[in-house]
């Protein structure tokens, strides 16, 4: 592989890192978001077996962002 090829591999590698970056940097804020509705009370859900689940998704996700 010549050094314009291996170049080109580089710069494809570090336009996907920082897509893949950009990508997880969204979805932090978005979870981030939801997490904070959810404190705030403005998320809830109507059934009872459901609300665990969600409580459930929500302090997982609570977690993960602390230990982000």
């Amino acid at each position: 592989m010549n050094t314009t090829q291996e170049n080109a591999v580089r710069f494809n590698l570090e336009s996907a890192r920082d897509k893949a970056q950009y990508k997880a940097d969204q979805m932090r804020l978005m979870l981030l978001e939801l997490v904070v509705l959810w404190e705030q009370g403005k998320i809830t859900c109507a059934h009872s077996k459901g609300a665990a689940v969600v409580k459930s998704k929500f302090e997982t996700a609570r977690q993960f962002l602390r230990d982000w």
